[in-house]
């Protein structure tokens, strides 16, 4: 049940007005402009030709598409949580997030390094997948402290290890937002300084106060669910050909 702005949350619950489906679509477009950005826009000198100077940055059509794509992130880690939370079958949501993990890796590589598989990184969904496995260990080892920490220490080395998209940080911030779901200005305040080296995160933000605690059109059925899942590989395909094709590999 939605409470009001007095149960942590920063808005009140007649204000809030974005559903979980909301944001997933906040997240796939902000995602997928900041990676047209970063793996396209940035060789066209219309884009990264500087417009003007403000607060120490050159501000370019490239640099504002890739600070909108900051909110990409923070968004899938909050539905992250709320998904641990709310999932009524943690084994198949592990196994989802597993198994698209593989699935993109191919994609990742070949839009980043534009071969079908190099191990000098590994893609966001590892992030997520190690993230909600060490969720998943602290609410299994609830009352046994030691146990927690070993698994934690066990995700933090995998983190290290597979040198996934965002990294520590990454899985900071899924630490961060889920040990905090209860106190949202707090949560929002310590995610800023997991997220000090992307200051322009902050933007997603206000978006997750909108949240009003609903599925919204997800929940109608698995194809819609993993579209959204399949959306990541997907694009990171498309941008690979297009990237290739115009030789910027």
């Amino acid at each position: 049940m939605l409470g009001t702005a007095d149960d942590g949350r920063i808005v009140s619950a007649r204000r809030r007005c974005l559903s979980g489906s909301a944001l997933k679509l906040i997240a796939c477009a902000t995602m997928l402009l900041d990676h047209v950005a970063a793996h396209l826009l940035r060789f066209q000198a219309a884009y990264t030709r500087v417009l003007f100077s403000a607060f120490g940055a050159d501000v370019s059509w490239y640099w504002i598409f890739r600070s909108i794509g900051r909110i990409a992130f923070p968004v899938y880690v909050f539905l992250l949580v709320e998904g641990f939370l709310h999932t009524r079958n943690r084994v198949r949501y592990g196994a989802s997030l597993g198994a698209f993990a593989l699935i993109s890796e191919v994609t990742w590589d070949l839009e980043h390094f534009g071969v079908a598989l190099e191990l000098s990184s590994q893609n966001v969904f590892f992030t997520l997948l190690l993230g909600y496995l060490a969720l998943c260990a602290l609410e299994a080892f609830d009352a046994n402290q030691a146990a927690q920490a070993l698994a934690l220490l066990a995700c933090f080395f995998a983190v290290c290890a597979v040198r996934a998209d965002y990294g520590l940080m990454g899985f900071g911030l899924i630490l961060v937002t889920y040990g905090l779901k209860h106190h949202e200005a707090l949560r929002d305040a310590a995610s800023m300084g997991v997220l000090s080296s992307e200051p322009q995160a902050i933007l997603a933000y206000p978006l997750l106060a909108l949240y009003d605690g609903t599925r919204g059109f997800v929940g109608t059925g698995a194809l819609v669910k993993y579209a959204f899942y399949a959306f990541y590989p997907i694009h990171l395909l498309i941008i690979a050909v297009i990237k290739m094709w115009l030789g910027y590999v």
